[in-house]
């Protein structure tokens, strides 16, 4: 025996192999006896975090990288572990446990955890399982058609549309007209939480928007119950001065009521 790591007789590198051996028990990372590293070139045994989970290669005692079966293998990633496969496997541009928390699933607590969506206390709403706004979108995720659009990232804390811009039917405020005290979702006139208008239709809100005396479908400027507009194409009805009185409307005098077709005498 002599000093060299490879002839030591001692585990180096905690892997459960020693030495530059011949046979079972031999250190892999050793090409001779005189070699000072048991390190070897396998991602396993290079003494490299080549995954970037705070843990590296292969040991036979705890605090090895859970995703190295041997020191020979050749990767740190374990296909088994959500948290260590390489995966991004909820979908929202973050995969795996990673030291750097910008890198990070924030669903990931360790590299062993079992699943990329975060559950207990303290999570971000936008990466938990939870529906807290109860739009029928939980989380973040990287489709536009499953991700909530209140979330602009895993990391977000709330589910609810806070940016300028956003629909109506998912900012927690009660934005329409005829002040029915229903928010989002549980607003009717919401189809769901990607619906830019909380109030109903000009033709279906209950009110005189044109001032004519007549409301929704008594209005004759309505097509039906989804027109946006109760004016209509008639002089006395279309939001025009026609007659050039400054007069326009049922407010001219020429106008016997809003299906009238004539401002001028």
């Amino acid at each position: 025996m002599s000093d060299a790591a490879c002839d030591d007789g001692e585990d180096n590198d905690g892997d459960g192999a020693i030495d530059a051996r011949s046979g079972p028990g031999g250190d892999g990372g050793c090409a001779s006896l005189v070699d000072d590293s048991e390190k070897g070139a396998a991602a396993c045994d290079d003494g490299v975090d080549n995954d970037d989970d705070g843990l590296l290669d292969f040991q036979i005692e705890s605090g090895g990288d859970p995703g190295c079966v041997d020191e020979n293998d050749a990767s740190e990633r374990d296909p088994t572990l959500i948290c260590d496969d390489g995966n991004d496997n909820d979908d929202d541009g973050r995969f795996d446990f990673n030291v750097d928390n910008a890198l990070r699933d924030p669903g990931c607590a360790n590299p062993a955890d079992s699943d990329e969506r975060c559950s207990g206390s303290g999570c971000p709403a936008c990466d938990d399982v939870a529906d807290a706004d109860n739009d029928g979108f939980g989380a973040f995720s990287l489709s536009s058609l499953t991700t909530d659009p209140g979330c602009f990232g895993p990391e977000d804390t709330t589910e609810i549309s806070e940016e300028d811009g956003c629909p109506e039917c998912d900012n927690g405020l009660n934005d329409d007209p005829d002040e029915d005290m229903l928010i989002d979702s549980a607003d009717p006139d919401c189809s769901g939480p990607r619906g830019e208008r909380e109030a109903s239709p000009a033709c279906s809100d209950s009110l005189d928007n044109d001032s004519d005396g007549l409301t929704d479908e008594d209005d004759p400027g309505c097509e039906g119950p989804k027109d946006v507009s109760e004016l209509g194409t008639v002089e006395c009805d279309k939001g025009v001065d026609d007659d050039d009185d400054l007069l326009i409307d049922v407010d001219d005098p020429e106008c016997v009521d809003p299906s009238d077709t004539s401002e001028a005498e």
